[in-house]
């Protein structure tokens, strides 16, 4: 496993970005709740830092 090469994503930011849209709509079609869509918003720009390592 040592030689699988590492995902890399070239704009971490655009991705987290696009993935919160993405939230917000189902957030909006009431097909999530407003806690869990902030939940989720939460761990979406978190994820930001780690990708910056």
């Amino acid at each position: 496993m040592e030689d699988e090469p590492k995902t890399h994503i070239d704009n971490p930011e655009q991705l987290c970005e696009t993935i919160a849209e993405i939230v917000d709509v189902l957030e909006e079609s009431e097909t999530i709740g407003e806690e869990q869509a902030s939940k989720l918003r939460s761990k979406i720009y978190r994820s930001i830092d780690t990708t910056k390592e």
